[in-house]
């Protein structure tokens, strides 16, 4: 049974979000500044962006790791990380979106409010 979250936190939630970049063009090089959001199932940012530089024009591909060590918890529900590109003092265009879904259950307790063991 899925309960709804009643007390907003912070989990201890190893993750890595890894993007992926490459020239749309083979002999065009590119450059620019990219960030990824994180949006709550009610489409309200969580925490801060987290900008990095994009630089394709040394290499024709670019791999970019985000880690995270605690998880933010505050709605169940479907979250997505946005990645977005700027170029040169552009507006920011979206790219791609990474949905992922989040569910808490919430152990049983006994009478003593201690949680109960599961039986087998």
């Amino acid at each position: 049974m899925v309960e709804p979250i009643t007390k907003k936190g912070n989990a201890p939630f190893p993750l890595q979000l890894v993007t992926f970049w490459r020239r749309s063009k083979p002999g065009e090089l590119g450059k620019g500044t990219a960030r990824t959001r994180l949006l709550l199932p009610s489409g309200e940012q969580v925490g801060k962006s987290a900008e990095y530089q994009v630089d394709l024009t040394t290499f024709k591909r670019l791999r970019n790791r985000l880690g995270f060590n605690m998880f933010p918890i505050v709605e169940t529900g479907v979250h997505e990380f946005v990645i977005e590109v700027q170029q040169t003092n552009e507006s920011w265009n979206e790219v791609a979106r990474v949905p992922f879904e989040i569910t808490v259950q919430v152990p049983a307790t006994g009478s003593n409010g201690e949680a109960k063991k599961s039986q087998s």
